[in-house]
């Protein structure tokens, strides 16, 4: 039982896993059409190495995608200079990539990082979300 807990409370290192790797699981967290649309910009055999690496995929869990596409997120920072303002393309681009829902709780994690404070958090927030959470307010 103790094992298990320490086992829980291990993060994920995403450079554990293969540059390969770690592009399957991020193809695998899309939805079908966008891998596709990846997937035709490569040469047949990297597509052929990335379809063997997604169909060896078997250890598909929450935490492993947030932290390939953390790792993926700072590193095309790094590489591409992004800087100001890039938060509002991150937000744009993972819910196109993976839909609201899915987007939004990466999101939070990712961009805000869990220390978004006060007035910050509502610029993230759909304006309906925020007009029903203050519309009991006082004046």
């Amino acid at each position: 039982m103790a094992e298990e807990i320490k086992e829980k409370k291990e993060e994920f290192d995403p450079k554990s896993l293969s540059g390969l790797e770690r592009t399957a699981l991020l193809l695998l967290s899309l939805k079908e059409e966008d891998a596709a649309s990846i997937l035709r910009s490569l040469e047949p055999k990297e597509v052929q190495y990335v379809g063997q690496a997604m169909a060896r995929f078997s250890d598909f869990t929450p935490a492993k995608v947030q932290a390939v596409l953390r790792l993926f997120l700072d590193d095309i920072q790094e590489l591409s200079g992004i800087g100001l303002n890039s938060e509002d393309f991150i937000r744009k681009a993972l819910i196109e990539a993976l839909g609201e829902d899915k987007a939004s709780n990466i999101i939070d994690q990712i961009i805000l990082g869990g220390s978004a404070k006060g007035l910050e958090s509502l610029k993230w927030m759909d304006a309906r979300q925020v007009a029903n959470i203050i519309v009991s307010e006082h004046p």
